[in-house]
């Protein structure tokens, strides 16, 4: 791959990860407002029903700023993939495993937003109660599976990264670190959502940057040096 092409797409990557951080801020903004924390005991989902048929737009809203997130992982993968020449291999698996969480993450927010249908059926009486939690409920169960299971594999492509930049001439320590740190937020996120919900856009802020000012230089230049 010339260094023309390596600097678009990283050029698309820098974008998508400041892209995926307001994508972020919104979300975690949204889902307070709306109160679409899933995360709550079967006698409190209720009202959480009640709160996202009071915010529809916002709730929907939230769920589609994720699945754009996870959307804007990919060409950070890619990116990341053709930057270490060294350890090609170990990249490619590590970009995988990214794709794959993208790929899971956006198949649990789709879920997510899909409670909103089920609410409405709930304030309209167009079911048993009973029978309408139970099957929202269910959903959340299936959202809350997958979402783990994507922010798992992210975790763990974010720790293969991590390695791969500290061993890196070209990629800052810091950013070796947070992304390092950010990886291993992630097994821990049920615990402690709001520490991963934090780490991720700043992370995502950081690494945008980086690799928009990083790759700033003309190609020009650099062809002509190379030459």
């Amino acid at each position: 791959m010339n260094e023309r092409t390596r600097q678009q797409i990283a050029n698309v990557a820098g974008v998508s990860g400041l892209l995926m951080c307001g994508l972020l801020l919104f979300h975690t903004y949204a889902a307070y407002v709306s109160g679409g924390d899933l995360y709550v005991n079967n006698e409190e989902f209720a009202s959480v029903m009640l709160s996202i048929t009071e915010h529809k737009h916002l709730f929907e809203l939230s769920a589609l700023a994720q699945i754009l997130a996870s959307v804007c992982m990919v060409p950070i993968a890619l990116s990341l993939a053709f930057r270490f020449e060294d350890n090609r291999g170990y990249a490619i698996c590590a970009a995988c495993l990214m794709f794959m969480a993208a790929v899971v993450l956006v198949v649990a927010f789709t879920h997510y937003g899909n409670l909103t249908g089920q609410s409405f059926d709930y304030i309209h009486h167009r079911a048993p109660a009973d029978v309408v939690i139970k099957s929202a409920d269910t959903i959340s169960d299936q959202f809350q599976i997958l979402e783990f299971a994507g922010i798992v594999i992210w975790g763990i492509a974010m720790i293969g990264f991590s390695v791969l930049m500290a061993r890196a001439e070209d990629f800052p320590s810091p950013l070796a670190w947070l992304t390092f740190t950010v990886g291993i937020v992630c097994f821990a996120y049920v615990r402690a959502p709001i520490l991963l919900d934090v780490s991720r856009i700043i992370w995502s802020l950081a690494l945008g940057s980086y690799l928009l000012l990083r790759d700033s230089v003309p190609v020009a230049e650099s062809e002509t040096e190379m030459a």
